[in-house]
């Protein structure tokens, strides 16, 4: 029971701190530009604007994220309680390994972010915050050019979580019946996210035609 303890530890770092850190960069992103501490990048970095852009955007995935991951990971680690401790480190690993996922994902949507509301230079192409919306007007013009809304991200976003989650599930049922869990889980993720960013991909480009 101790080492499923420790496993459980672990699995959790990676959630508690999305959590922490996205509330905190979404109400007091880091003060100054720096090399140690926030999200860095080429296009975070360029100036002060683009920084609090970058952790307020950032911020708010990390959080939801955050949630998602801390309960998905507690209740696939009860799982594994009464299991051998080879059992349970496999699994600490494949849950250790999907977190990592929406880690990726939220800097590549932080960075397509950045570049849809600012330019190669870091200047703005039109007011506001992700907390209190942008100017609707200017920004229908600037994706019309061969740029997607915000929404068209966010239901991309949603039907990777999505796919995700199911993919999860499904490895965890066939895991569970075949005694093969850890195998189970890895395809089933890897099925179910790739089925929903090809399904994202799909419904964004018919909004498109």
């Amino acid at each position: 029971m101790g080492f499923w303890i420790f496993m459980l530890f672990c699995d959790l770092l990676i959630p508690a701190v999305m959590i922490g850190f996205g509330k905190r960069w979404q109400k007091k992103p880091p003060k100054e530009i720096n090399s140690i501490y926030g999200y860095r990048t080429t296009m975070s970095m360029k100036n002060r604007d683009t920084w609090i852009f970058a952790h307020q955007y950032c911020g708010k995935i990390w959080y939801i994220c955050g949630w998602i991951l801390l309960v998905l990971s507690v209740a696939l680690m009860f799982l594994s309680v009464g299991k051998d401790e080879d059992t349970v480190g496999v699994l600490g690993l494949v849950i250790c390994l999907i977190q990592i996922v929406p880690l990726c994902v939220s800097i590549i949507m932080t960075e397509r972010g950045l570049r849809r509301y600012f330019d190669k230079k870091g200047r703005r192409l039109f007011s506001g915050t992700p907390e209190g919306g942008y100017d609707q007007k200017t920004e229908d013009d600037h994706v019309t050019k061969n740029q997607f809304s915000e929404k068209e991200e966010n239901a991309l976003a949603l039907c990777m979580s999505l796919g995700m989650c199911f993919g999860i599930g499904a490895g965890v049922i066939v895991g569970v019946w075949t005694g093969q869990l850890p195998v189970c889980m890895i395809f089933g993720v890897s099925i179910g996210l790739g089925a929903g960013t090809v399904i994202g991909l799909l419904l964004r480009k018919e909004n498109h035609d």
